[in-house]
């Protein structure tokens, strides 16, 4: 039997590309156990950036969502969430749709 060429003690908790490489074998195969993804996964602290503006989530219970013209405001120090609501709406959205694929392709739903 030929050898491997990576020690027995490295290939754990390896996903190996190529099994076999001229007939020696490069890895044993073993996925990690990754936990389940659940919605709730996603309430933390958030941010979006989309052209000139930048939407801060908080995710806290009550907390605020701020908005900030990186472009002319690149300190951020003007929030704009009062005086821009449709862009606030619009990033909004566009971070709602992000979450919603990210957590379909995370829990295998856009393989079925």
């Amino acid at each position: 039997m030929t050898k491997p060429y990576i020690r027995a003690d490295l290939q754990t908790g390896t996903t190996p590309l190529v099994k076999l490489m001229d007939g020696i074998p490069t890895r044993i195969f073993q996925n990690f156990h990754y936990e389940t993804v659940m919605p709730s996964d996603y309430s933390g602290a958030r941010v979006v950036l989309d052209n000139d503006y930048k939407l801060v989530v908080d995710g806290a219970a009550g907390s605020t969502t701020e908005l900030f013209n990186i472009t002319r405001d690149p300190g951020e120090t003007t929030d704009l969430s009062d005086s821009e609501p449709t862009v606030v709406d619009a990033m909004q959205r566009q971070l709602r749709e992000w979450q919603r694929s990210a957590l379909n392709s995370l829990t295998g739903a856009d393989y079925q």
